[in-house]
């Protein structure tokens, strides 16, 4: 072959190459992950029965039942709780969110309050009930301390304008060990005693478990298989009372969701949002 011909050749195969984005790579992905799906009976029947409908004790006129969802910082909502969200709203709850920052740390606070926006519209919930908070005491920060009493005001500020009867938050290792995580797990688990709202901890996965995506859902179809077979479907039921877990279709929901965050799509999110369990599967604790 002439080398004006494989110069050319292997100038296509480069361009084509430029074309491969991760978007291409999850087109592959999603039709794999339908094979991975012995979980589904356990799905279907912990949805049926309604993870959270022993919290619903509306207090509003119109019967409503109302969650509220605090996080640190843009983009935590859909990467650690899309299920939940998921899974409260197709249970009929209106779930809200409060933010504590505008994620500013590197100065792009004003677009990662957008990104924040079509997050959440993305996964069902409408702009108007999603605050993000600005205090010069609570930025975006590894080394900035939180303070729990300024936590508490903000959250209890916000729960006059906007009732909730359940809140759900992160728990005292905040999943990634962040201190802007932890110090809203300790100001609300410590120091907030409303006895008519009912507090969730997300629970921080085992290392073991953290990055093993959809195949975490099927080691808890397997635990629930062998608790029937040996006689002690109770203990399953009880292990996973308030496990949320999503079906490939809110996976996906929840891919499009984070796509809205463009300014954190760096190479290795992309790694996380394919293998991470809690965009599969949320194990929540009442406190």
């Amino acid at each position: 072959m002439p080398p004006t011909l494989r110069r050319s050749a292997w100038t296509t195969s480069q361009s084509s190459s430029r074309h491969f984005t991760p978007l291409v790579f999850f087109a592959f992905l999603i039709p794999l992950l339908t094979l991975l799906s012995p979980y589904t009976s356990l799905l279907s029947r912990k949805h049926h029965l309604g993870i959270f409908d022993s919290l619903q004790t509306p207090i509003l006129g119109d019967g409503a039942s109302r969650a509220l969802l605090v996080t640190a910082h843009p983009d935590d909502e859909v990467m650690f709780f899309s299920p939940t969200i998921l899974s409260l709203i197709q249970e009929g709850w209106e779930v809200s969110g409060l933010c504590l920052s505008s994620g500013n740390d590197t100065g792009l606070g004003t677009i990662r309050k957008q990104e924040l926006y079509g997050s959440y519209e993305t996964l069902g919930v409408s702009r108007d009930r999603v605050k993000v908070i600005d205090h010069p005491d609570l930025q975006d920060s590894m080394s900035v301390h939180w303070d729990p009493a300024l936590i508490l005001n903000i959250v209890e500020n916000h729960l006059n304008d906007h009732s909730a009867e359940l809140i759900i938050t992160f728990d005292e290792k905040g999943i990634t060990n962040h201190p802007n995580h932890m110090a809203i797990s300790k100001a609300l688990s410590q120091t907030f005693h409303n006895k008519s709202i009912r507090l969730l901890h997300l629970k921080s996965p085992a290392l073991l478990f953290k990055f093993t995506g959809p195949l975490y859902p099927i080691y808890l179809n397997i635990l629930s298989i062998l608790s029937r077979i040996t006689g002690r479907e109770n203990f399953a039921e009880k292990h996973m009372k308030f496990v949320v877990l999503s079906t490939s279709s809110q996976w996906y929901q929840s891919i499009q969701a984070m796509l809205s965050h463009k300014t954190q799509l760096v190479w290795f999110r992309w790694l996380y949002l394919t293998f991470s369990q809690l965009m599969w599967v949320n194990e929540l604790k009442i406190i």
